[in-house]
């Protein structure tokens, strides 16, 4: 189990002991762990899209995700991918330099895996914000399932997953089928909730 993994007790707990500073008037600590608990979740499936679909996009996501919970959790497998982009960029440069040339701002964003990959397909960042919402989406099914093991926050209530695709689907103006569909790529697919 990696450090950043949400169910490791350690990474609990000390979330837990940072929570109480950062609990302030009218926030609990209880939502703030819980909170961090999906950016943790949200940058191991960031890992699991990225190594999946070699979209660089998620690498940069998963960094907004890994600021949000603190520099200590820097994963290595980030740090891997922007060495191996800027490696790739370095070589190009220098090749370019040789010929007297400059790289040019499609080139750059070819080499670092953020350009499109050809007519009528979808960018990398518009690929990536595609399969965020199916993560959204999934990840709302399952908070909203009474089979989820997290702890529900306060007012919320849980349902069996037909009630909880058709909530999910209203709140997200998707069909309920959409966040069936959703909801069963996370689980089955990515199985991202394995306890």
């Amino acid at each position: 189990m990696s450090e950043l993994e949400p169910e490791n007790v350690d990474v609990l707990v000390e979330w837990l002991r940072r929570a109480e500073d950062a609990a302030g008037p009218g926030r609990d600590k209880f939502e703030i762990v819980l909170g961090w608990r999906r950016l943790a979740r949200e940058i191991v499936w960031r890992e699991q899209m990225f190594v999946s679909t070699g979209n660089a996009a998620h690498v940069w996501r998963a960094m907004v995700a890994v600021y949000e919970l603190g520099p200590e959790t820097f994963p290595e497998w980030i740090a891997e991918a922007l060495m191996e982009a800027a490696d790739k960029l370095d070589q190009a440069a220098d090749q370019r330099a040789i010929a007297g040339k400059s790289l040019e701002p499609t080139e750059t964003a070819r080499i670092i895996g953020l350009a499109s990959a050809g007519r009528g397909k979808p960018a990398p960042f518009e690929e990536c914000d595609r399969h965020e919402r199916d993560w959204r989406i999934g990840y709302r099914v399952w908070e909203l399932w009474d089979g989820c093991s997290d702890p529900l926050p306060d007012g919320e209530q849980r349902f069996g997953l037909p009630k909880a695709y058709e909530i999910c689907g209203a709140e997200f103006g998707v069909k309920r089928d959409m966040a069936k569909r959703a909801f069963r790529w996370l689980r089955d697919d990515l199985r991202l909730f394995d306890d």
